[in-house]
């Protein structure tokens, strides 16, 4: 497991884009839409941030980490075990699946799953379902 990417909320997408491309030096990897989210991932070097203007919320950041499919199911464990519940899947591409989890206080940990070659996640039971 290794992280993936820190996720911050922005008021604003441009100046947000303009301070970490411009000031600090991010190369712009994407951007996408999520229903009410507009999402930009900057990279320099392996640190990838994800810039995202949506409703306002509590939750200023979030920790997302990469984990193989092989280990997915007792990462989830853990976080069941350690007061994390899941509230959210989404399906990125054709290779990768988060999972979302929010403890108590708000916390939220995202977990990147990249399927293996030889699967498909409706098999692997990694269909959100």
């Amino acid at each position: 497991m290794k992280i993936h990417h820190i996720g911050v909320n922005v008021s604003s997408l441009e100046e947000a884009w303009r301070e970490y491309v411009i000031k600090w030096g991010f190369q712009m990897v994407t951007g996408l839409t999520l229903e009410d989210e507009r999402i930009l991932f900057l990279q320099k070097g392996e640190l990838i941030i994800e810039l995202v203007h949506g409703p306002v919320s509590c939750q200023p950041l979030h920790l997302a980490v990469s984990v193989c499919e092989a280990n997915v199911f007792s990462c989830m464990d853990c976080l069941h075990q350690n007061g994390f519940k899941l509230v959210e899947t989404v399906l990125l591409n054709e290779s990768e699946r988060s999972f979302y989890f929010v403890d108590n206080k708000g916390n939220e940990i995202e977990l990147v799953v990249v399927k293996s070659k030889y699967s498909r996640f409706g098999d692997s039971g990694l269909d959100g379902k």
